[in-house]
């Protein structure tokens, strides 16, 4: 007997619920990507700028401290003399040794004065031959460089992001080589009996590296931070001088 067998076929396909279940299955599974990338993202960005600013905190803490050091600095073989003061700070902008353009109303200046000699270099890099002195003057400019010039026409960027600088100043009163008090530029009458000088600087991120507006400030105890988008921190340290 002779049987026919009929196959009955379903056309293959999804039906409408099941792709509107596929999409959004892949569209939290896009989602969930896309957040972790971002988070990803934005962790990297807050390393990288907090290792920014702490580059650029330490690098101009040391070049201010080795200048300071030279206040005063006279080869000792001739008899050559560098003018007085060695040693000059301000509280704002203007009374410097040597007037420095575009600088930021309210940051101090500190104004240092040395003799030359076998490899001595000033605050650009330049040497400062023997038998003559440099005077060297930083600032924060209005771009929140920390500024170094020898004269008028050179001030130069030498750290970016550091936006504000304050310093104080350890006054030998009685000529031990101790500093009786400590006060700030203003307060000093006689620029010789300054042993020792305080640096505080506040430094950022130069762009963004928070998430959100907020105020991080790393360390911060004499400057307050910006509810902005950078990360803030401060450095200081105390330098003795030759006076």
């Amino acid at each position: 007997m002779n049987r026919t067998i009929h196959l009955s076929r379903r056309s293959a396909g999804f039906s409408m619920i099941e792709l509107m279940v596929a999409l959004v299955i892949g569209l939290i599974a896009l989602g969930v990507l896309v957040t972790i990338y971002l988070n990803s993202s934005q962790a990297v960005r807050f390393q990288n700028s907090v290792l920014r600013v702490e580059e650029n905190g330490r690098f101009a803490i040391d070049l201010l401290s080795r200048t300071i050091r030279m206040a005063g600095y006279d080869q000792p073989l001739n008899t050559f003399i560098v003018d007085a003061p060695g040693l000059k700070g301000t509280n704002d902008e203007s009374g410097a040794l040597i007037s420095l353009p575009n600088l930021k109303s309210g940051a101090d200046t500190v104004s240092v004065r040395y003799e030359g000699g076998t490899k001595i270099r000033d605050c650009l890099g330049n040497t400062v031959a023997e038998n003559s002195y440099v005077t060297a003057v930083f600032g924060i400019d209005t771009n929140d460089n920390l500024v170094c010039g020898t004269s008028p026409s050179n001030s130069t960027a030498v750290v970016e992001g550091v936006e504000d600088m304050h310093l104080l100043y350890g006054v030998d009163l009685d000529g031990d080589g101790v500093a009786n008090k400590i006060v700030r530029p203003g307060n000093v009458t006689d620029w010789s009996q300054v042993v020792s000088v305080r640096l505080r600087i506040l430094v950022n991120s130069v762009s963004n590296a928070l998430g959100s507006v907020d105020t991080v400030c790393l360390g911060c105890r004499h400057f307050t931070g910006t509810a902005d988008r950078m990360i803030r921190a401060e450095y200081q340290t105390t330098v003795g001088i030759r006076n």
